[in-house]
């Protein structure tokens, strides 16, 4: 249920989220500049500032940052806060954390991946509103802007040593150069030789579609970069076709699936070299060297 910032000061809010293992400091996007804050003071007065401006001394947020499925919140010392609403674009609270006496650390999750049943939480993008509240101060609302941004910035050829197949799997890079984390769950291709790397993109946001099957690895914090496998290989040839991988050029579409922006498109060129190699049982080869070109629009 979704309520509203007027009666968010009372009730209980049911959570169907998990808690999940942290990836390290290294994944946390830093909100600097992006922040937005907006004071309340006395009733008819309103000042805002961003969290640069050494001349707000009044707001009780330190620091705001992301930890892949969080919203991580710092308060200053002595804030006297008891609870931290997040209300979304709609005005509808998205979420809450009550803050313990002395905590000055707030975890807010804003995303969730359970890859066993394919459900999933994902913020609606858009200004949202962290109300501050506390017994004894007035209210303090935090606006803060969540939208992400991917595209697809580079493509290279995969492979494991061990699986032959891996020759035709491409590595493709997202990097997200928004305010705030989102994820990707599936890779497929328009035009490339393997029919079944041409397939829609599965239907669930919730079920990630990669290699590399740990939902957390499929989150991208602002300003980060990172690399998905699809699980079918583009770069594998019928065997009707002369097995030959000389200089043979290959033109298709890299198709993304996102939580948050639909679909993502890219244009790649292809010259494949090197060994051709039998893979699998209907006499379908790969080749062995790949380059990788993005065809600007």
């Amino acid at each position: 249920m979704r309520r509203s910032a007027e009666d968010a000061d009372s009730g209980s809010v049911g959570s169907k989220w998990t808690r999940r293992s942290l990836l390290g400091l290294g994944a946390i996007g830093i909100l600097s500049g992006v922040v937005g804050l907006s004071q309340r003071g006395s009733p008819g007065t309103d000042s805002e500032t961003t969290p640069d401006d050494p001349a707000d001394q009044s707001s009780l947020v330190q620091e705001v940052e992301f930890d892949v499925q969080h919203l991580v919140v710092h308060l200053k010392d002595g804030h006297g806060l008891s609870r931290v609403n997040l209300i979304g674009p709609d005005g509808e609270l998205f979420t809450r954390e009550s803050v313990a006496t002395g905590e000055r650390t707030v975890r807010l999750q804003i995303l969730d991946v359970d890859p066993l049943s394919g459900g999933y939480t994902h913020y609606t993008p858009g200004d949202h509103e962290l109300v501050l509240i506390g017994e004894d101060i007035e209210t303090e609302t935090v606006s803060i802007n969540l939208e992400p941004s991917l595209e697809i910035t580079d493509a290279q050829q995969f492979h494991r040593e061990k699986y032959d197949e891996d020759y035709g799997k491409l590595s493709v890079e997202i990097s997200n150069t928004g305010t705030a984390p989102t994820w990707i769950y599936d890779i497929s291709y328009q035009d490339s030789p393997n029919y079944a790397a041409n397939d829609d993109l599965t239907s669930s946001p919730g079920l990630p579609y990669f290699v590399n099957k740990d939902p957390d690895e499929s989150i991208i914090t602002p300003g980060e970069s990172r690399r998905f496998v699809g699980i079918n290989p583009p770069l594998v040839f019928p065997e009707n076709d002369q097995p030959t991988c000389d200089d043979r050029p290959v033109d298709m579409t890299v198709i993304v699936g996102t939580a948050s922006e639909g679909i993502l498109s890219q244009e790649i060129s292809a010259q494949v070299t090197g060994e051709s190699i039998k893979t699998g049982p209907f006499g379908r080869y790969v080749c062995t060297e790949a380059e990788i070109e993005l065809v600007q629009k």
